[in-house]
């Protein structure tokens, strides 16, 4: 039996067939492009009680790597974009969509050039399940 093909590193499989990349590839763009530390700082929510914990650059795909190993990401944003990874606690609790929580760490993912949110994820203590998933039993 033959040992399976090895897919070239740098091309991600379910990326080859898709639609155009609405934000392409900029790993060579110089680093003054890029929205500092300080810009992000500057638009927490301090009313909410955010204090950001972590910040750093990285592709796309290191993200992917690092954070989401197995899954293929969002399939219109190139694996050589560079974003910003914003770790943000929530000491005094947060009400999202879903859930409350008591504590929460939210982990987003935003554009290093324009800031767009392209997606998050929150950790923490849930208090309460927000009614939009509750099951009304009669």
């Amino acid at each position: 039996s033959s040992v399976g093909q090895q897919v070239k590193p740098q091309e991600n499989p379910s990326k080859v067939n898709r639609l155009p990349e609405r934000l392409p590839g900029n790993r060579n763009t110089p680093v003054s492009k890029f929205l500092r530390k300080e810009y992000f700082q500057s638009q927490l929510r301090k009313d909410l009680g955010a204090e950001l914990q972590a910040f750093e650059w990285m592709t796309y795909q290191d993200y992917i790597d690092k954070y989401t190993p197995g899954s293929t990401g969002i399939t219109d944003i190139s694996d050589d974009r560079v974003v910003a990874i914003l770790e943000i606690s929530f000491p005094k609790g947060l009400k999202a969509e879903n859930a409350d929580y008591s504590t929460a760490v939210v982990r987003s993912v935003r554009d290093a050039v324009s800031g767009e949110l392209i997606e998050y994820e929150i950790s923490g203590e849930v208090t309460d399940k927000n009614s939009l998933n509750r099951v009304i039993m009669p």
